[in-house]
């Protein structure tokens, strides 16, 4: 006995560059800066009260995630795609959907890029070239994790090590501007209906 499935045929155009830029810019908001905010709050009240122990913690929070989200963005999403053959037939590709299939027609090098096609994390000045990267090469993507790797460390260390030795005051205000900082994540990354 067989299901009946949907077919969907998807025609191509033209092939974009072998390697693009896929990735969004938009206008920061006022919403994204309020866990900086609620952080340096906590900060700023945790010295008035000397509590000094949280306001490390608070310090150390605040520079790991900005550093990193410093690093980080100055990276992009590039999609690259496998090249095809000069004079190579029209391609034709099939994808397989939970509940129905996809037919992608059109030139080789447009059904390569989303067939074979795969995401890379680079500069933005290192999407045009495409030069291969030789093996065991420490590159700027790879030293830039590593750096907020370690500062994620140090951040997680250190909240070990002096979270439990602040006072209530300063425990409260960590929690608050964490709880602030896991409501906006939660926020942006719920899908849209």
């Amino acid at each position: 006995e067989t299901t009946p499935a949907p077919v969907t045929v998807v025609t191509l155009g033209d092939a974009r560059p072998s390697r693009f830029d896929i990735s969004l810019e938009k206008p920061l908001s006022f919403f994204e800066f309020l866990p900086v905010i609620a952080s340096a709050c906590a900060f700023v009240g945790c010295l008035a009260v000397s509590d000094y122990y949280m306001a490390l913690v608070m310090l150390c929070g605040i520079l790991a995630n900005g550093v990193s989200g410093l690093l980080l963005s100055s990276m992009t999403i590039a999609l690259k795609r496998a090249r095809a053959a000069e004079g190579s037939p029209p391609g034709d590709g099939l994808l397989l959907a939970s509940k129905g299939v996809i037919i992608l027609k059109g030139k080789e090098d447009s059904v390569n890029g989303i067939t074979r096609g795969r995401l890379e994390l680079c500069f933005r000045d290192d999407i045009e070239t495409d030069k291969p990267i030789p093996y065991l090469t420490i590159t700027r993507p790879t030293l830039y994790f590593g750096i907020c790797s370690f500062l994620f460390t140090l951040q997680f260390l250190m909240q070990l090590i002096f979270l439990i030795q602040g006072t209530t005051f300063g425990q409260v205000a960590f929690l608050t501007s964490l709880s602030v900082a896991w409501v906006q994540n939660f926020l942006l990354t719920s899908p849209e209906k």
